[in-house]
Parts: C-alpha cells; sequence; structure tokens
C-alpha cells in the first residue's frame, strides 16, 4: 500500500525534523569535529552488535 502526504502532514513533518535538528544541534554542538566522528564510530559498532543479535526492530 502506497501512502502519501497531504500538505499539511508534510508542514508537520518538515516543523517536527527542524525541531530534531535544532535539539541535535543543541546537544551535539559542544562536540568538536573530531568528537562527533568518534561519537559517531562508536555509536555505528554499537548498533551494528545489536543488529547482528536482532535487538532492534
Amino acid at each position: 500500500m502506497d501512502v502519501e502526504l497531504t500538505e499539511p502532514g508534510r508542514a508537520a513533518w518538515v516543523g517536527a525534523m527542524d525541531v530534531v535538528g535544532n535539539e541535535e544541534q543543541r546537544l551535539l554542538g559542544v562536540l568538536s569535529e573530531a568528537e562527533r566522528g568518534q561519537l559517531n564510530g562508536l555509536l555505528r559498532r554499537v548498533m551494528l552488535v545489536a543488529e547482528e543479535n536482532g535487538v532492534t526492530r
């Protein structure tokens, strides 16, 4: 089944993504680029193990 957002639905989604982006910047903005890269690598390793063990759904 294909679904398509209405214009109000799309506007709500875009607004929500703005909130997420602002919060992400607020939290991760304190880290240097190198620290963000390190965090990204560590989180990727954790997710790979979780996916291998069927933890994520």
